[in-house]
């Protein structure tokens, strides 16, 4: 496992297979499309975790290569070739960056859109009739992904599970946990360690682009400040959208690249190599290394035989569960999908979940806490918990902390400790209180909240 946000879209994506709707049965708060990408993976090639890692190579490649369409569009072959090229070595080092996250998903339609609005202005000053066309076409594209998605929630009567999930939980994160100047920071420093070189060279090619703005054509204008206004709307989005995370520069590092690719194709158009070759070697330095290191460590543990965690994880729980009873994974809930069993609640698809109050409010139901979410969870008494010593997620809220510890003392039995993953099992005189979830109560149109909760499937 590289991010534990891929193992959730992953399970969602199993859950879609199984012929649950997104949000339904498993829950996060990413768009809904998202989700089927990774459905249609798996339904092709089953469960196997490389399929998923193709998946996000194919959609850097071709986001790739429509960067190379646009950039040569803008400043020619040269700067289009540098540009693709950027886009997949800096998304490819950017943390989370060997993993199939959304970011990497969005990128192809976020290109090809740029694409689209890109013919659209070179298309205005000649054709007016063309022009119409090409709007029209345009705005009907637009609109076919929203129809599409609505569609099974309107047919199967849950579409307010899709409005409450895709648009106000994500107003909720972006409220209730918003600290923009602490993701300003973030995104700086995460900028300055691993994507220094197309930094600079986004620095370097607006220079440029300022210095010879006079002497662009219209629709060459046009372009570039449709690029620019896409840097500033990403931007925006990570600083102001709720808590930053490392990975989400994926989604910025073409847009820098595409002018990156301006900068340095001018460089090496005036044949000054030399800056280029130092500029790359200190912007490629630490990211490069931080890679390295993990696959040297990866090749070592191939080289003895020793299996990730997570297969270890799924090997024994396959064995000691062959009835697939509920178990509660706590970290490394990739497991789920390798053993065919499912998260106790929608909340804890993703574990951190659980403590996160603008997941809650919507996930779990109004008025839900995290102290009666883990209450909840735990009186399920499932089979398996499995944990690191130190949960940060829960660690950081001690009444939390205090019911999880409480549970754990008086109704499981550490069985196992698998590379840092604590087993704990149910005790024998604890197996016929075992129990189900509550499945989930979807809510007409009109009715008053409701207070379900998702079923473990």
């Amino acid at each position: 496992m590289i991010d534990w946000d891929e193992s959730t879209f992953i399970l969602v994506g199993q859950s879609l297979v199984d012929g649950h709707l997104p949000y339904v049965e498993l829950w996060d708060n990413k768009p809904p499309g998202a989700f089927v990408r990774f459905a249609l993976t798996i339904l092709v090639a089953g469960r196997h975790i490389i399929a998923i890692r193709l998946l996000g190579a194919a959609c850097v490649l071709a986001s790739a290569y429509l960067t190379f369409l646009i950039g040569r569009r803008l400043w020619g072959s040269r700067a289009g070739v540098l540009a693709a090229v950027m886009s997949v070595v800096f998304a490819s080092l950017a943390p989370g960056g060997q993993a199939t996250m959304t970011e990497t998903l969005a990128m192809v339609p976020v290109m090809a859109a740029l694409g689209g609005i890109d013919l659209l202005i070179r298309s205005a000053t000649r054709d007016r009739a063309r022009v119409a066309r090409l709007v029209v076409s345009y705005a009907l594209g637009a609109l076919l992904p929203p129809v599409l998605v609505s569609a099974p929630y309107l047919v199967t009567g849950t579409w307010r599970i899709l409005v409450e999930s895709a648009i106000v939980a994500p107003l909720y994160y972006a409220d209730l946990e918003r600290g923009a100047g602490a993701a300003l920071g973030a995104l700086l420093a995460t900028l300055a360690q691993y994507h220094l070189a197309i930094v600079i060279g986004f620095l370097g090619g607006t220079v440029l682009t300022a210095r010879h703005w006079t002497t662009q054509a219209g629709p060459q204008r046009g372009q570039t400040l449709l690029l620019y206004a896409c840097v500033a709307a990403v931007t925006g989005s990570m600083i102001f959208g709720g808590p930053f995370y490392r990975h989400y520069v994926i989604q910025i590092v073409v847009f820098l690249a595409l002018i990156s690719g301006h900068f340095y194709s001018t460089l090496l158009r005036h044949r000054h190599v030399r800056p280029i070759i130092v500029l790359l070697a200190v912007g490629l330095a630490f990211p490069a290394w931080v890679l390295a290191a993990a696959y040297w460590d990866l090749g070592k543990k191939t080289l003895r035989g020793d299996k990730d965690v997570v297969y270890q994880l799924a090997d024994y729980l396959r064995t000691e569960n062959v009835r697939r009873e509920p178990i509660y994974l706590m970290d490394h809930h990739l497991v789920y999908w390798l053993t065919e069993t499912k998260p106790l609640s929608r909340v804890v698809t993703h574990p951190s979940n659980i403590v996160r109050e603008s997941v809650l409010e919507v996930a779990a139901g109004p008025g839900a806490t995290r102290e009666s979410e883990m209450t909840r969870l735990l009186e399920m008494h499932p089979l398996f918990i499995v944990k690191k010593a130190n949960t940060w997620y829960v660690d950081a809220h001690p009444e939390t902390k205090a019911i999880l510890e409480q549970a754990l003392g008086r109704d499981y039995e550490l069985v196992r400790n698998i590379r840092g993953a604590l087993v704990y099992k149910r005790k024998a005189d604890r197996l016929s209180e075992a129990r189900p979830a509550p499945p989930l109560e979807v809510r007409a149109p009109g009715a008053p909240p409701r207070s379900a909760r998702g079923q473990p499937g």
